[in-house]
């Protein structure tokens, strides 16, 4: 038969397993947000976010003018690098938020 402090030492086990599936779970998603988005230039963007490595989706909202874009599991993606992928589609970047913090200008990395 289980003790009391047996039976919640276990429980507090499972709790804690739980949480840490439930976080590595999570995909880490990056939303940048341009000036303008054009329709086609935007489609053109999102298409070439998801042929980087490491990159699981992008999707767009011309309307919101944002690019959501989501890591695979395991994968951190360059702040640095999505917004250059969207300089590069001739679109101006004016905000990326993601896991790797919140920019307004040219990431540093």
């Amino acid at each position: 038969m289980l003790t009391k402090a047996c039976l919640q030492a276990l429980l507090l086990g499972l709790m804690v397993a739980t949480v840490d599936t439930a976080q590595a779970a999570a995909p880490a998603a990056t939303t940048i947000t341009c000036h303008r988005m054009c329709p086609k230039c935007g489609q053109k963007i999102s298409e070439k976010l998801q042929m980087m490595p490491g990159v699981a989706g992008a999707q767009l909202n011309v309307e919101a003018k944002t690019i959501v874009v989501v890591a695979q599991p395991q994968h951190a993606l360059s702040p640095r690098t999505l917004w250059e992928a969207v300089e590069n589609g001739c679109e101006q970047p004016v905000s990326l938020h993601g896991p790797a913090g919140s920019f307004t200008q040219k990431p540093p990395f």
